[in-house]
């Protein structure tokens, strides 16, 4: 390993760091786009946090672009031999190149940005110009560069070379050497520096920020899933620090750039709104703009969501599901389970039935109007009712979608049928209305008063009255506000409803709202011939709407079938359902189950050619709705949090075309009760959705790798994710510590004392995460930490529900539950005893997560002695690091 070798390395890339950025920052000086003087604004403050979400605000994807080139000029340089023995070097940029003359410079997006992955002895085809070329790596130095004082460098770099071990070069500053004419004294300063600065392996580098880990180059099984074509779908499973979040985020980069390069330049941003990320929590979801706005992709709120936002507003404002004051018929009862923990945990036999269910309930409408037209229809209505009738083997035949296609094109006929009748319905209830008006000006205010005495909800306990209206198509809704106008709306259903079961001989219940509103008219009700008369029609009617717009009843009556379902369940005893306070009452699951059903139904219709035919009609609002919700990529981060049910809504959620569905985590630190449980859930999800494991972990020292793998073998973990560190790692750290028996002020005593250590031994101070079991602790061991770190200076910040970020240096205490997907270089976790009596059944997760949070220095402190569980690991700990 020559140092003139290395000298002459250095200065090339960092030649190579400057003009790129001269040329780039010319360009951006030189465009007349909208976005300019925010980029220009940027200029002042390249190197900072200030310019990383500067970045992100810009919208204009050249300026964005222009201004990531100059902040991160290169990734890599790789020198490499074509075919015909002809050398050559390439220099790699994050995510978009320009023409810099005398520089080959590639963008890691396209098809030659490989090159920055590959090992070195590679030799592979690649795509230049219109040619096909193969091409042989020789070397690789992967960059990371860093403007300091107006120059550049790059810190750490880690080079390459065949049959050599690799170097990590600390600072190709340092490298270049000292300056000339310094009569030597400088290269004599130097000298013990430049000795250091070069080291055999790839050392670590300390983490002195919270922060999502930058791996600016892939390795080469992560390069060839970020590569994928879009239409796929695959679970990236592995251990933590393995950079499965970083593969999705430069995936969805890549085909963001590919989309807009593919729609013509400044034609593409159309579909950068297309995406979503999902991710478990509030405090993940900050970090991930922050990695996201490092590829230069701008990543507003609403592209990066957690489950139980986006169901909240799926339910409530794009279905209807949830109560508001307009309509809905659910209420979510978040702190609530009816469904027992085994179904929550596996609820796909239980989804299957209920969605049987749903399908024979709305077959089975069908079946009962057929029936009610052979029974009431005109004469004049004989040769529809013999059409609709030969439909009747497909529904027996469960071809339920192919139904829905035929009456499509039937209605055409069957709406002169039902308005004929409705004429006559809607001047008879005007008619009876208008006479109880004349009689008393007041009545209706006077049942607006009487139907808020009831208290009881507005709930048709009689499942055929959804047919009594046209569901506001046709019909005029007339609820303004006012109270009389809308008592005469409950009204009109109650007699419309009351008339068609008196025809048929029935009665409502003695408690029911309907059976109230019935005596509080007495003898107001019209006569009980007349009342026949209405049923008649009324029955004719609800035969006859239940074969228009039949289709849409397969998504919109999922909430409805939902509660059929619960009932019959209830009252067979089927899955231990625990009785809601109120029928309207679901917990999450339930919620997730329904949208997943309303999804999926809309799904199948829109693939259906009746449907995509006339699309654009406005019958098909409800699924036109659906349709803008489809995104062209759908990613998820910590998959394994979340269940079987909102994993498949999230993959509902894919473009029919494409269905890109990209998810990543670990089934050994499934942290919740209901998540992902293993791989054959996957297929339930979707058939196309295949798993695909990375186990090459880029965090932790050797000494935590090795207790990490022991915790995991301890809990019964999955082995197949067992963490193997990159070849040539030197990071070899040091053993967790662990203190019993600690209680009140012992604890941050003790904190402070190992803090303080690890101050001794590094150079800065770097991110320090202190966990603790519950949320109420937060404060507490924040504020006594405090006291103990004044003597040097430091401030511990409680991050209470995982919002508070504090500033960089700060020392985080945060509840484990919100520490998902980040790292640190130390982590200190208070209470594990305490964790293993509240959460027993996997308090070993918690531990699993919380250790493998932290790089090289582990802390456990137990207020009695290590739980049982964890015995067998005593013999790793270390008192101290002194």
């Amino acid at each position: 390993m020559s140092k003139n070798g290395i000298q002459v390395l250095a200065n090339e890339a960092l030649e190579a760091f400057e003009r790129v950025e001269t040329l780039a920052h010319e360009q951006l000086e030189n465009t007349s786009q909208r976005d300019l003087s925010s980029s220009l604004a940027v200029l002042q403050s390249l190197t900072g946090n200030a310019a990383l979400h500067n970045l992100e605000s810009i919208t204009d994807r050249k300026a964005r672009d222009l201004l990531a080139l100059m902040r991160t000029p290169s990734i890599a340089r790789v020198a490499v031999e074509d075919s015909d023995g002809q050398t050559d070097i390439y220099y790699i940029s994050r995510t978009t190149s320009i023409a810099v003359p005398g520089i080959k410079l590639a963008s890691y997006r396209s098809d030659l940005g490989r090159l920055a992955s590959l090992d070195v002895g590679d030799e592979e085809e690649f795509e230049i110009g219109n040619r096909r070329v193969w091409l042989r790596v020789l070397e690789r130095l992967e960059l990371r560069p860093y403007k300091d004082q107006h120059a550049w460098d790059s810190t750490p770099s880690v080079w390459y070379r065949e049959s050599e071990v690799p170097v990590t070069i600390q600072s190709l500053r340092t490298a270049t050497g000292p300056a000339a004419n310094d009569g030597g004294f400088m290269a004599f300063l130097a000298s013990g520096e430049a000795d250091r600065n070069v080291v055999e392996g790839l050392t670590h580098q300390i983490r002195t920020a919270m922060a999502l880990r930058d791996q600016a180059v892939l390795d080469k099984f992560q390069d060839e899933i970020f590569r994928l074509p879009l239409a796929r779908q695959l679970i990236i499973l592995g251990p933590p620090g393995t950079g499965k979040t970083t593969t999705l985020i430069k995936r969805l980069g890549q085909k963001l750039a590919l989309e807009s390069t593919a729609d013509g330049e400044g034609r593409g941003e159309s579909f950068s709104g297309r995406w979503v990320m999902f991710t478990p929590s509030e405090l993940l979801k900050h970090y991930l703009k922050e990695a996201f706005g490092r590829e230069g992709i701008a990543a507003p709120d609403d592209r990066i969501k957690t489950w139980s936002k986006r169901r909240h507003e799926l339910a409530r404002q794009v279905f209807g599901i949830l109560k508001t004051t307009s309509g809905g018929t659910l209420i979510l009862k978040e702190e609530r389970q009816h469904l027992p923990s085994a179904v929550a945990q596996d609820p796909r036999d239980w989804f299957d039935q209920f969605r049987a269910f749903h399908q024979q309930r709305v077959a089975e409408a069908l079946r009962q109007g057929m029936t009610t037209l052979q029974e009431v229809s005109p004469a004049h209505a004989d040769q529809v009712v013999q059409r609709l009738a030969k439909l009747l083997p497909a529904l027996d035949g469960g071809q339920l979608l192919g139904v829905y296609s035929e009456l499509h094109d039937l209605e055409d006929v069957l709406a002169p049928l039902l308005e004929e009748s409705r004429k006559k319905t809607d001047l008879w209830i005007d008619g009876e209305a208008g006479a109880l008006f004349r009689q008393n000006k007041s009545v209706f205010n006077e049942l607006a008063t009487f139907l808020d005495s009831l208290n009881q909800p507005d709930e048709e306990e009689d499942e055929e009255s959804e047919f009594d209206d046209d569901g506001g198509e046709e019909a005029v809704q007339r609820q303004s506000g006012n109270a009389a106008h809308e008592a005469f709306q409950v009204y009109r259903r109650f007699l419309q409803s009351y008339a068609r079961s008196r025809f048929k001989g029935r009665r409502p219940g003695k408690a029911s709202r309907a059976a109230r509103i019935l005596e509080w008219l007495g003898d107001r009700l019209p006569g009980d011939e007349r009342l026949k008369e209405l049923g008649e029609e009324m029955t004719l009617q609800n035969a006859l709407r239940r074969f228009r717009n039949a289709w849409k009843r397969y998504v919109l009556d999922v909430p409805v079938s939902y509660r059929a379902f619960r009932r019959q369940c209830l009252s067979q005893g089927s899955f231990e359902y625990q009785r809601p306070e109120s029928s309207a009452h679901v917990d999450t699951t339930e919620l997730d189950a329904i949208l997943l059903m309303m999804l999926r139904s809309a799904r199948e219709l829109m693939l259906q050619r009746f449907v995509q035919r006339r699309f654009d009609e406005a019958k098909f609002a409800d699924l036109q709705r659906v349709a803008g919700l489809l995104q062209q990529q759908v990613l998820v981060d910590e998959a394994t949090d979340f269940s079987v049910l909102q994993l498949a809504c999230m993959e509902a959620l894919t473009d029919l075309k494409t269905r890109s569905f990209f998810a990543c985590g670990d089934f050994n630190q499934r942290v919740t009760g209901y998540g992902l449980r293993s791989r054959d859930q996957l297929e339930w999800i979707s058939a196309k959705l295949e798993a695909c494991s990375i186990n090459t972990v880029y965090r932790q020292s050797r000494k935590l790798n090795g207790f990490a793998f022991e915790l995991l073998t301890l809990m019964g973990g999955d082995l197949s994710a067992q963490a193997q560190l990159p070849e040539h790692s030197n990071h070899e750290g040091v053993p967790p510590v662990l203190a019993e028996q600690l209680r009140g002020q012992d604890v941050p005593s003790w904190l402070s004392a190992r803090i303080k250590e690890i101050e001794r031994t590094v150079k800065d101070m770097p991110s320090i995460a202190v966990l603790v079991p519950s949320e109420d602790q937060v404060k507490p061991v924040a504020e006594a930490l405090n006291r103990q770190l004044e003597t040097i200076s430091m401030r511990a910040v409680a991050c209470v529900d995982g919002q508070v970020l504090g500033d960089e240096g700060d020392i985080r205490v945060f509840d484990l539950q919100h520490i998902k997907g980040l790292e640190f270089e130390a982590v200190f976790f208070v209470g594990v005893d305490a964790l293993a009596e509240t959460k027993p059944e996997i308090f070993d997760r918690f531990v699993y997560v919380g250790a493998t949070r932290a790089a090289t220095y582990l802390g456990m402190v137990c207020e009695g002695s290590l739980p049982e569980r964890l015995l067998p690991l005593r013999k790793l700990f270390v008192a101290k690091w002194g």
